[in-house]
């Protein structure tokens, strides 16, 4: 988002793509803590799965699902930092 709109603003102070070290702390705390709750809850919805439905192996359904679900609060504080940048 702040490579598409860096030419719009650029009389204003230049847009990075890297967040300030307080919004990069908050992004590594929720991708520590999206990792820790996936390992610990995969294993149940997996069993679940694998008994539900007479499946096995579904871990790997199982553990990138919640992952990549774990995953939105993290770009949207991402986005938040860029837009910030935006005047």
């Amino acid at each position: 988002v702040a490579l598409i709109f860096q030419g719009q603003y650029h009389e204003s102070a230049p847009l990075v793509l890297w967040p300030e070290p307080t919004t990069a702390l908050k992004i590594l705390v929720y991708m520590t803590l999206a990792f820790f709750v996936t390992r610990r809850v995969a294993t149940r919805v997996a069993q679940y799965l694998d008994h539900r439905f007479s499946l096995s192996g579904s871990i790997l359904l199982a553990n990138d699902a919640i992952y990549l679900t774990l995953q939105i609060p993290i770009i949207l504080v991402y986005y938040q930092a860029l837009r910030l940048q935006l005047p």
